[in-house]
């Protein structure tokens, strides 16, 4: 066998986790009987009611066409380009920023590639990224050789940095943290007084904060939108933008990084310096795109921004609201920004499904819907699910998604509270059927007196002795059962409650889903004991005549031997 000295980075294998990368798995997936809905990825392109403003093509159009911005452009970008950036970016700042602050790069993912390896040079030095996040800090951290550290976000309080995990994180070798928002992928918006709070905690840690800001104003609940960098003046911030999302041009793969540091922070301790030396050895974007982006920015109007929200709003709304007939799932916040939203899974409630990852390649196998498994962002058995989709596109989707949800439900989840209540009603009726036990109408309250006083005592006891008799044959014939245990002798009323031994019996999760398997099997009717308190036991009447408990007792007995694991059928 031939042996050569090279060999592919198993790192990056290791590493490389993506939207993309499980966007390209789920797709071999899919099912070739339905129209593919996509609620993984986040392209607002998807939804045709977003477009682009007719300013953007204007703009690139009449760049590309002048002929002045067909040679390489200069190694940080066009200075009217990183002018107006400043400018737009200011607007929202206490302290302006300058066109010296501003480094032009090929969408935000470059602009992560040229940070982290520009800032981190100390051996041994981590970085703390938010769970969840975006993936492509970890992957590329991973690359640079930097560890890393994950604050949590916190679910139940709209999302917010758990502060506490954040400091207790931190040690001398911390050299700065992430932070998105508006959030992808939680879908949230962080407020100005948690902001600040985040602020005085990195200032504290003596790190920098890098903010992830390619979502900036797709905000539309109650918290507006506020840029990291108001708070520069507490700790340096490092902003990352871009164009894809405000401006509906995710394939224009343009963005920005910005320094927002008045005290001169990243001039002192060099890093300014070597996110230059890093941008000298990268690629740019195209020099008439860079010319087309102060048109871009200055003339974009309000009115294109606005109605963006407002589609973006109504489909938040939309999926928000959905969800909560989606049995198993819980989503624990209404999104108020970006275009993406975390949802959990209830695997409790789930038969089949070992995990996220299963979940969602089921899903895109089976409904031919792409949802992003929650552990790709951080959080295993969560889904991403995005809205960046027009309405009926998502209102297919969620349909879909229900369905799967239901076809994969446990028999306890299936059965709503009505059907359980139907179920013990339809069990009484039985109960109640025995000629012998019971005859006659139903009285009214004026009858009493004489039933009660007329009754004689040979009726009581010809009652008697029938149940005791339908008492005993049951005792004695589940006896012969396998896997269910009777510990009494019924001796009084007509019900027994029976014990179901699910260590011994396969494909049965617990009581309900015992009954509503053996009804289906064999017509026979017996009421979990999780109804009356007992959960994975049986409760069986003996109000009936000897012959339908005999036939009810062989079809239990029956399904029993049908469902008993190999070693209790060899036994019995």
């Amino acid at each position: 066998m031939e042996k050569w000295k090279f060999q592919g980075n198993q790192g990056l294998k290791s590493s490389a986790v993506s939207v993309r990368g499980v966007f390209n798995v789920l797709m071999q997936s899919i099912s070739k009987e339905k129209e593919v809905v996509h609620l993984c990825r986040v392209d607002p392109t998807d939804n045709p009611l977003f477009s682009a403003d007719p300013v953007a093509a204007h703009a690139v159009s009449t760049a590309a066409h002048s002929g002045n911005f067909n040679g390489y452009p200069p190694t940080f970008g066009l200075p009217q380009a990183r002018r107006a950036i400043a400018e737009y970016l200011s607007r929202d700042l206490p302290n302006k920023l300058s066109a010296e602050d501003v480094y032009v790069t090929v969408g935000a993912t470059q602009a992560i590639e040229i940070i982290l390896p520009s800032v981190f040079a100390t051996p041994g030095a981590n970085i703390l990224l938010p769970r969840p996040g975006f993936p492509q800090y970890e992957t590329r951290a991973a690359l640079c050789g930097l560890e890393v550290r994950h604050f949590d976000l916190l679910p139940n309080s709209s999302w917010e940095v758990d502060i506490d995990s954040l400091e207790a994180l931190a040690d001398d070798k911390t050299m700065a943290m992430v932070l998105i928002s508006p959030s992808n992928p939680c879908g949230n918006v962080f407020t100005y007084q948690h902001l600040k709070r985040v602020a005085e905690t990195a200032r504290k840690l003596g790190i920098f904060v890098i903010s992830d800001e390619v979502y900036a104003h797709i905000a539309f609940g109650s918290n507006p939108f506020v840029p990291m960098g108001v708070f520069s003046s507490i700790v340096p911030v490092i902003t990352l933008g871009s164009i894809s999302k405000r401006w509906i041009l995710p394939g224009w793969r343009f963005g920005w990084i910005a320094t927002c540091d008045p005290h001169g922070i990243f001039q002192k301790t060099g890093i300014a310096a070597n996110i230059e030396r890093n941008m000298e050895i990268t690629s740019d974007p195209p020099t008439f795109m860079q010319a087309a982006i102060p048109e871009i920015l200055e003339r974009t109007n309000d009115e294109f921004y606005s109605k963006n929200l407002d589609i973006t709003r109504e489909a938040a709304n939309a999926l928000y609201e959905r969800f909560k007939e989606i049995p198993s799932l819980i989503c624990p916040h209404k999104p108020d920004g970006a275009m993406a939203v975390m949802v959990q899974i209830n695997l409790s409630q789930i038969e089949g499904i070992a995990d996220d990852v299963d979940f969602c390649v089921k899903l895109a196998k089976e409904e031919s819907l792409l949802i992003l498994p929650g552990v790709i962002v951080g959080l295993k058995n969560w889904l991403r699910v995005s809205f960046g989709l027009e309405r009926s596109a998502i209102e297919e989707g969620l349909s879909r998604l229900k369905a799967f949800c239901l076809r994969h439900a446990k028999m306890s989840q299936q059965i709503s509270n009505k059907w359980k209540l139907d179920f013990i009603y339809f069990s009484l009726a039985v109960f109640f059927t025995s000629k012998e036990v019971i005859t006659g109408n139903v009285c009214s309250q004026a009858a009493i007196p004489e039933i009660l006083e007329r009754t004689n005592d040979e009726f009581y006891s010809k009652n008697l002795d029938i149940t005791r008799e339908a008492a005993n044959a049951l005792y004695e014939r589940f006896k012969e059962i396998p896997s269910l245990i009777c510990p009494h002798k019924p001796d009084g009323a007509m019900a027994v409650m029976v014990q179901i031994n699910l260590s011994q019996i396969e494909g049965i999760a617990d009581d309900v889903d015992f009954c509503v398997k053996l009804a289906k099997e064999e017509s026979l009717l017996i009421l979990p004991g999780v109804i009356v308190g007992l959960k994975n036991w049986l409760r069986v009447s003996f109000g009936l005549e000897r012959s339908a408990i005999e036939e009810g007792l062989n079809r239990l007995k029956a399904f029993c031997l049908r469902h008993a694991k190999m070693s209790q059928q060899i036994s019995a």
